[in-house]
């Protein structure tokens, strides 16, 4: 197994980026280790580099790791940030367009540039928590939308495409919008300073229905009540004379110049403040969840594994491999299994499903709907070649949820077609590793054989 610090090595490479560049590398990562011809090229370098873990990362992505995509992430939050700021300055220079007939309407400041971010900075907390799932739902309209257009730009096109992650990249949507608000509601309150400070805007309020101004005293000065101890809420007197009818132009535009204060503090307080407190914590998360990946990833075990015994030739790699699958306990589990497979066809084995060839909220309805078929024993057959994933250990936590009691055990069906497989080895391994986590029983059988003698075989499991 590799040892801890090479593993760890690996992960800080990963992990020295920015969130967005370590997105990026590690989708393109995840997708390198399933070419044919990765493993033969690792080789090549990290048996020139004395199993230097970092180095030959580090010549992985000089080589294999296309720059643009590095290049256009950056571009993108800073498209996000400049479109973001010019909409904010625009949309606030609309509202505020001040002709000198009439006030500018206190209202429609508040609720566009104060009450509106707000709801919106809260329902990007609730887009972030569906993130989780792959089902849409009405939060998840944003980040889908996000993703589609992302799919059209011919450099980042493959992030969509690996769909095996599609957590990730939904969380990286909402993360990726938040600077995109973030710069907005900065421009809004900048546009607005130097507006005010460059010209001489009146404000006040009108309305049609309410006739009597007690309520919007008390309504403005409530609103002004997270600021009342730095700076003293609108009078009653001011709030009376702010009042504005229609075809009316005889107000005093020097003392309605006066809410210029107030509407910074409530723009500043309702719309920027929630949204410095949404992209940190958004930031913290999508950080944390990276970092969980890549910690927990039986990929980068893999990767490490492969890399640090790149020096031994094939003949040692297909020994090593079937001393390993002998180490494996041969097949021997209880009458009442339940048998399901995972991410692949055994034609000689008669199982109840297949999962992992589909979506993944398809697995889970079916488990949901069939957890009551289940029998205390549940062996799921993997093919060595693969190697365990975070789609499989959220099916046997599922499973788990469904029948608390049920025992998971993991089936190595051995093809001849694996035997003379160089990195079978290091995949036996990265199973052992896995089921070790875990706490799974791990055994095996070959699928040529009949399947009721192997499941008839003398002996007990083992680990």
């Amino acid at each position: 197994m590799p040892q801890n610090n090479h593993l760890k090595s690996a992960q800080r490479f990963f992990l020295r980026y920015n969130p967005l560049q370590t997105l990026v590398l590690w989708l393109k990562f995840k997708r390198s280790i399933d070419k044919d011809s990765w493993e033969t090229s690792l080789s090549q370098v990290a048996a020139s580099h004395n199993d230097d873990i970092a180095k030959t990362l580090q010549i992985w992505q000089d080589k294999d790791t296309e720059k643009f995509l590095f290049t256009d992430t950056t571009y993108l939050v800073a498209l996000t940030i400049i479109v973001g700021a010019v909409l904010g300055f625009s949309a606030l220079a609309t509202a505020i367009a001040y002709s000198g007939e009439a006030p500018v309407n206190l209202f429609v400041l508040l609720t566009l540039f104060a009450f509106l971010p707000l709801v919106l900075s809260i329902t990007s907390l609730f887009a972030w928590r569906s993130c989780s799932n792959t089902t849409s739902n009405l939060f998840t309209l944003v980040p889908n939308s996000i993703l589609a257009l992302v799919s059209r730009h011919a450099n980042l096109k493959q992030l969509h495409r690996l769909h095996s992650s599609e957590r990730l990249l939904k969380s990286w949507s909402v993360y990726l919008l938040q600077f995109f608000s973030l710069a907005f509601q900065c421009s809004v309150i900048l546009a607005f300073f130097l507006i005010a400070t460059f010209s001489d805007v009146a404000f006040g309020w009108s309305s049609t229905i309410v006739e009597n101004n007690q309520g919007v005293a008390q309504l403005l000065r409530a609103i002004a009540w997270p600021w009342q101890w730095l700076e003293a809420p609108p009078t009653e007197q001011l709030i009376e004379q702010s009042r504005f009818y229609r075809n009316n132009t005889d107000f005093d535009a020097e003392l309605l110049g006066q809410w210029w204060s107030y509407l910074i503090w409530a723009m500043s307080v309702y719309g920027l403040l929630p949204r410095i407190v949404v992209f940190v914590f958004i930031y913290l998360r999508f950080k944390q969840m990276l970092t969980n990946e890549i910690e927990t990833s039986i990929d980068l075990v893999r990767f490490v594994n492969i890399a640090t015994t790149a020096k031994q030739d094939s003949q040692t790699a297909s020994a090593n491999a079937e001393k390993n699958l002998a180490a494996v306990a041969h097949a021997s589990f209880p009458d009442d299994s339940t048998l399901l497979a995972w991410q692949s066809h055994f034609k000689n084995i008669e199982t109840e499903k297949q999962l992992g060839l589909k979506r993944w909220h398809e697995d889970k309805e079916w488990i949901d709907s069939n957890a009551k078929i289940f029998k205390n024993s549940i062996v799921i057959l993997v093919e060595p070649h693969n190697t365990p994933t975070k789609d499989l250990s959220d099916v046997i936590d599922l499973i788990k949820q469904n029948q608390q009691n049920v025992k998971i055990s993991l089936a190595l069906v051995k093809l001849k077609s694996n035997v003379n497989n160089k990195a079978l080895a290091g995949n036996i391994e990265t199973w052992q590793l896995y089921a070790a986590q875990h706490n799974y029983n791990l055994i095996h059988f070959s699928e040529n054989r009949n399947f009721s003698q192997v499941h008839n075989s003398e002996g007990p499991n083992q680990q």
